[in-house]
């Protein structure tokens, strides 16, 4: 998103669910974005980017694939998410998620 509330989008990831029954899990949108994670670094190693998302990315695994790749994140909070940290004073709402330099 730009300074003027452009939104860009630089690669897409489709969940793809075969038809086919000896499937472990269905496909699904954090799984896609791993997939996109890497695709991005890959097409744009150098950019500076900072992932904003919905309510469906805080969990370990995004936050983990954000800070590998030294990327900034936004990601919005629905009630009941994250409740470990909530319980120990680790989040409130003005808390800001920053990776490290």
């Amino acid at each position: 998103m730009t300074s003027s509330g452009l939104a860009i989008s630089l690669a897409s990831e489709f969940i793809e669910n075969l038809h086919r029954s000896d499937y472990e899990k269905q496909d699904c949108e954090q799984k896609a974005f791993g997939r996109l994670a890497v695709k991005i670094k890959k097409y744009f190693p150098r950019l500076p980017i900072c992932i904003l998302a919905d309510g469906l990315y805080p969990n370990k695994t995004v936050f983990s694939i954000c800070r590998g790749y030294n990327w900034g994140f936004i990601i919005t909070l629905k009630d009941g998410n994250l409740k470990a940290h909530k319980k120990n004073g680790r989040y409130t709402r003005q808390t800001k998620y920053r990776t490290q330099s």
